[in-house]
């Protein structure tokens, strides 16, 4: 893809679309809704309840839905799974995945993980144009939900297609462990925050602009105490 015809594409989502907090029971209901259309209807991974997708990871994690503008309809959603300060060993859906070694490093009560990635190709209708922007949109809130949490770093439980499609961008997850079963093979990943924006900043900047809303969410917190460099951080966790 052309930078040319992804900015047009940028440029013709964010027109129509916009990337909402669930912050309120509706919205939050919206984005069970869509993650029930996209797991259990259109990909049948999940199992759900009255139309709704849920787990016990809802009840510490923040939402983003992705809204059209026009008719508030909700066409997608992502959510963040954030630390549980009294057990961060038992806090995110990745850890039920992989070895706790593998987390030895990450400073996990600044650490979120990203989850119920979804767009629903039949809540767009006839707008299915320019799906590849609509992700960048949804990774509009998943930075938004991170810096608003203080976090540095962010996990996630990835198919190798959404991995390609994030490195088309100069999105670069780093690999934590090996592929993993999980409704197919997954990889495990991690990555700091500060370091994926510097990146896509540098390669493409006009997907740093939708991700950081213009920049309004460039600045995020350092590295924690007893890390010193990314290297370091990368070779403790080699």
């Amino acid at each position: 893809m052309s930078v040319a015809s992804l900015a047009d594409e940028i440029a013709a989502v964010n027109a129509a679309f916009e990337a909402v907090p669930a912050d309120s029971d509706a919205l939050r209901h919206e984005a069970y809704r869509v993650r029930h259309q996209v797991y259990c209807v259109e990909n049948d991974f999940l199992g759900g309840i009255n139309g709704l997708e849920m787990d016990e990871y809802d009840a510490h994690a923040r939402h983003t839905v992705l809204r059209h503008r026009r008719s508030g309809d909700v066409v997608g959603t992502v959510r963040l799974v954030l630390p549980r300060a009294d057990r961060p060993e038992m806090s995110f859906p990745i850890q039920r995945l992989c070895a706790p070694e593998l987390m030895a490093a990450l400073p996990l009560l600044r650490t979120g993980e990203t989850s119920r990635f979804a767009i629903s190709r039949h809540r767009l209708g006839a707008t299915r144009t320019a799906l590849h922007a609509l992700r960048l949109l949804l990774m509009q809130g998943v930075v938004r939900m991170s810096v608003e949490a203080g976090h540095t770093h962010m996990l996630a439980v990835l198919d190798r297609r959404l991995i390609r499609l994030h490195r088309m961008t100069a999105i670069n997850p780093r690999e934590l462990g090996p592929l993993v079963e999980y409704h197919g093979l997954r990889q495990p990943a991690y990555i700091r925050i500060a370091t994926m924006l510097k990146e896509v900043l540098a390669a493409r900047p006009e997907v740093w602009e939708v991700m950081t809303d213009g920049g309004r969410y460039a600045e995020t917190p350092s590295l924690p105490a007893n890390v010193t460099s990314e290297r370091a951080f990368s070779e403790a966790l080699a």
